[in-house]
């Protein structure tokens, strides 16, 4: 069952659920993929975990390849998606909040990153609810059939989940593909070029409201873009040159920092491509993919996907409103092979300012850890084709130890790197205002 709608040159796809059984005659499109129905959340012990049947077919892979992403609806069994909506609400009331694009982010909620309480006011504990999701269901073996990993030589780890918030009333970001702050991942995925296959690693993004389609609020994406010839092109124009490991030094960031400060130019914003390349913009336009979502849903999505996120329409917030929502919440869970690497030179992320030996190294080789600590410090949990072997104190392990310590120094180097630019920048302005007046 569908609908397709025009909207000034943009292909907007609608779809239904069927009511009766005789709808499976309908042929959907490739990218839409229904009824999946196979996350128990059940915990595994890492020497007992069974051997799972494939869980999606070659039509759901082919979809995959071409378009880049699938949505899978009817994912989460039971009251899970209800706990993760209650937990969100938890998190959105106790986190800090950001100005722009989402009101609160918060990273790393499988080590209970979110600083916030141990339980939501039902008394559901936060944690444990994002781990279920994250570590112990169904999901990271998709992730790991659409990637096509070998799970004799391969595995899969997760290198970043994060809530996201999206305010009712704020803006989106443009035609984007993640860079290193929200994927700290190189660029260059070797797991990929020894395949031959997508194996740059896959975005779950799952809804923790439900977003329908005439109200917008949720995300866009553009079909098939990770396999256009001009999508380089477009890979540059928000800073992100694909063909190197792509790491920045601190001195890099600052020089960028400085000549935006001077010119007064968008220079490689990752949300301002249709500022920098309105061109390439239209091209990311005419490929765009909007799902009726409801809350559950899940789109798996490959890393070098273009997507936005999209504000609500003038009826959506009134609709949202009359709902008493604030913010639009959505989890997202980013698994990539282990032998990812970390991009060189300056990163945000906590391993890597845990140790500046990390960036360079594959997730792998930074959970073996050091002849001094090894596996001590599991940052990147595997999750396939077994589990992590005492996964859980391990994690705990982290979030009591060392967590609270590193955070504190990620906000170091930031606001090493950042706040002396937005004072000099200050300063500026007053020394120009001043000239102004005394002319």
């Amino acid at each position: 069952m569908k609908r397709v709608t025009v909207h000034t040159g943009v292909v907007v796809w609608a779809f239904w659920q069927a009511a009766t059984a005789s709808s499976s005659s309908h042929h959907l499109p490739a990218f839409l993929v229904e009824a999946y129905t196979s996350v128990s959340g059940k915990i595994c012990d890492h020497e007992e975990q069974p051997q799972k049947p494939r869980i999606l077919n070659e039509s759901q892979l082919t979809a995959y390849r071409k378009d880049g992403f699938v949505l899978l609806k009817n994912v989460l069994h039971g009251d899970l998606a209800d706990r993760m909506a209650r937990v969100g609400y938890a998190i959105v009331d106790r986190a800090s909040h950001f100005p722009q694009y989402f009101s609160v982010i918060e990273n790393g909620l499988i080590f209970n990153g979110g600083n916030v309480n141990d339980s939501d006011d039902s008394g559901h504990d936060i944690t444990q609810v994002f781990r279920e999701v994250a570590l112990y269901s169904d999901i990271p073996q998709i992730a790991a059939e659409l990637m096509e990993l070998d799970d004799e030589t391969q595995n899969l780890r997760v290198i970043r989940d994060m809530f996201l918030a999206k305010p009712v009333n704020g803006s989106g970001c443009d035609w984007h593909v993640d860079d290193h702050g929200f994927w700290p991942e190189s660029y260059l995925s070797e797991a990929s070029q020894k395949s031959g296959k997508d194996q740059n690693g896959v975005n779950v993004w799952i809804a923790l409201e439900d977003m329908p389609l005439e109200f917008f609020g949720s995300m866009a994406l553009a079909a098939g873009s990770h396999r256009e010839p001009w999508r380089f092109e477009a890979y540059l124009a928000i800073g992100q040159n694909r063909t190197i490991d792509g790491g920045h030094t601190k001195s890099a960031i600052v020089a960028k920092l400085e000549e935006k400060r001077k010119t007064g130019k968008v220079a490689l914003g990752a949300c301002e491509i249709g500022k920098i390349r309105p061109d390439l913009k239209e091209r990311l336009d005419a490929k765009i993919v909007i799902f009726d979502i409801e809350r559950g849903d899940m789109i798996f999505s490959t890393r070098t996907l273009f997507h936005k996120t999209l504000d609500p329409t003038e009826a959506g917030k009134r609709y949202y409103q009359s709902l008493g929502l604030t913010t639009l919440n959505r989890y997202s869970i980013r698994y990539t092979p282990g032998n990812a690497k970390l991009p060189k030179g300056w990163l945000a992320e906590w391993s890597a300012v845990a140790d500046k030996n990390n960036p360079g190294k594959s997730l792998n080789e930074i959970v073996d850890g050091t002849k001094s600590h090894p596996g001590e410090y599991l940052w990147y949990p595997q999750v396939w084709p077994s589990l992590e072997k005492d996964l859980e104190n391990r994690l705990n392990f982290v979030a009591d130890t060392k967590l609270s310590q590193v955070k504190q120094q990620v906000q170091a180097e930031i606001v090493e790197i950042f706040v002396p630019k937005m004072v000099t920048t200050s300063t500026v302005q007053e020394e120009n205002d001043s000239a102004s007046s005394s002319s």
